[in-house]
């Protein structure tokens, strides 16, 4: 996918609490049709302040700690969707080549400071996705009118096609049981959507899908819950329904937020809201109940660009982030 305008976001409360997240599950709209809270604002609903300290980086890619201090920096061109590989060693992004006027995908190991390019072609491919074991890569690459996705194996060979359907599409998440690709689509025409597409070639099924746009989602270590950034309350706040069963999704957010990312234990998640990064607990639930989000704390504040596909990751461990320095 091309670079797009930055998403503006502002300042943001979150929906806290077992008993407000129940009753907003109970009663959501139908699919795509996101319930935000209503005012005036439950007791449940913990306040925020962007108390945070602001972060300027040099390089176009940088690896941050929740500080929001460099602990290595990555001078590349043009850098786009930095993906952590499951062990945390490893970084996967897209990346415009020396003399080339279209993206390829990149891996660079942080431990040894090495780089390999994985694709050489002129079909802009980006939006790169690690499979659950960490083998191979997926990513979105140029296609008679609009973007698959393909994938390669970081052992040598072809890439091969996992995903072709009308129009742009890229994936934006690996489901852990490595079934599954999550992928923002716009071949609808009215805008971005969030589907699962399975990789044994069954029908795609749909997640979230509006007029408005939907896209970034990350799905819950247990493969339960996702999580997507939509913008039908007129800007982008996030939402969270059931990956398997969707159709009765609650607001995560009031006021603006993007760009969720979960943990790999699935006990803490990050987004953005003002520039700010922001992290909550999160105590898995066991049943039909979505999960419970505790109180926002501000990490660091830093130049984001925002988008329609996550533009940084988070180590599995939590304790390290890829970022994409916006302009």
């Amino acid at each position: 996918m091309s670079a797009g305008a930055a998403l503006r976001i502002a300042g943001a409360t979150l929906l806290a609490g077992a008993v407000a997240r129940a009753l907003l599950f109970a009663l959501g709209s139908g699919l795509g049709a996101p319930a935000p809270a209503s005012d005036p604002r439950p007791a449940n609903v913990a306040a925020w302040t962007p108390d945070a300290p602001t972060q300027s980086w040099d390089a176009p890619l940088v690896v941050v700690d929740r500080r929001g201090v460099v602990q290595r920096a990555l001078n590349v061109e043009r850098p786009w969707t930095p993906r952590f590989s499951p062990d945390g060693r490893r970084v996967a992004y897209g990346a415009f080549a020396d003399g080339r006027g279209s993206s390829d995908v990149f891996v660079t190991d942080l431990e040894q400071g090495t780089t390999r390019r994985l694709t050489d072609d002129d079909g802009d491919s980006n939006d790169p996705q690690w499979s659950p074991d960490g083998r191979t890569v997926a990513f979105s690459v140029g296609a008679p009118g609009g973007k698959d996705i393909f994938a390669t194996p970081l052992s040598g060979g072809p890439a091969k096609p996992l995903a072709s359907r009308n129009g742009t599409q890229f994936a934006s998440d690996w489901v852990r049981d490595g079934r599954t690709l999550v992928v923002t689509d716009d071949g609808e025409g009215h805008g971005q959507d969030v589907y699962a597409v399975p990789l044994d070639g069954s029908p795609a099924r749909r997640i979230a899908a509006s007029d408005a746009d939907e896209s970034a989602a990350r799905v819950s270590p247990d493969g339960r819950w996702v999580v997507y950034t939509s913008n039908v309350s007129g800007q982008p706040e996030l939402y969270l329904d059931s990956f398997t069963r969707p159709g009765r999704p609650v607001a995560v957010t009031r006021g603006g937020g993007q760009h969720a990312v979960w943990r790999a234990d699935g006990r803490e998640l990050f987004f953005w809201r003002d520039g700010v990064l922001v992290s909550m607990p999160v105590e898995p639930s066991s049943t039909a109940v979505p999960p419970d989000l505790g109180a926002p704390t501000s990490l660091f504040k830093g130049p984001y660009p925002g988008g329609f596909n996550t533009m940084y990751d988070v180590s599995p461990d939590g304790q390290r982030f890829v970022i994409v320095r916006g302009q």
